[in-house]
């Protein structure tokens, strides 16, 4: 009789290649993929937020009948990259007191800019209580504020005569911001 061996167990060195070599593979067709998909998403988010806030700003300035603030936070881009707060001006002195912020956001995380198409909105957007955005001169076709990153991904909020707002995706046909 001679003596049974037992199988190994284990990978042979050419299957633990072979498998190394497969996920070389979809790891280089995924990430960049993924990446262009995490970047198209943190655009959208920021718009669709800045989109959510308008409209509560609106909202809470039809509310209380009284105006309504959503202004840029102070920051080291001079921009609303730097996040915003939401206020209802109560006592009528036209700025945002610490006792009537009714929401602040934090900075926006990664490469997405965030800028007004027009120096009325550089600073701060004021919704009248009748809900219509109080402005220093006529509105134009493409006021608002513009979600961009450096790869062309673009989304522009309008900000109509009502003060609602609409976003409009602008992905390669329009202008990122600064």
């Amino acid at each position: 009789m001679s003596p049974q061996r037992r199988a190994e167990r284990g990978f042979t060195l050419v299957e633990l290649m072979a498998t190394l070599v497969i996920m070389a593979i979809v790891i280089t067709i995924g990430v960049p993929g993924l990446t262009d998909f995490i970047a198209s998403q943190r655009v959208r988010t920021t718009a669709s937020d800045l989109v959510a806030d308008m409209a509560l700003a609106r909202a809470e300035a039809i509310k209380e009948s009284r105006q309504a603030i959503m202004e840029r936070l102070a920051g080291a881009t001079s921009t609303w990259k730097d996040g915003w707060r939401i206020c209802v001006d109560i006592n009528g002195n036209g700025t945002c007191d610490a006792a009537e912020v009714r929401k602040a956001t934090t900075p926006v995380p990664g490469r997405t800019a965030v800028c007004a198409t027009t120096t009325d909105l550089d600073d701060r957007i004021v919704f009248r209580p009748d809900g219509r955005v109080l402005r220093a001169s006529a509105p134009g076709a493409s006021d608002g504020i513009k979600v961009s990153d450096d790869n062309d991904r673009i989304r522009l909020i309008f900000l109509g005569i009502s003060g609602r707002a609409s976003m409009e995706i602008q992905d390669s046909v329009g202008t990122a911001c600064p």
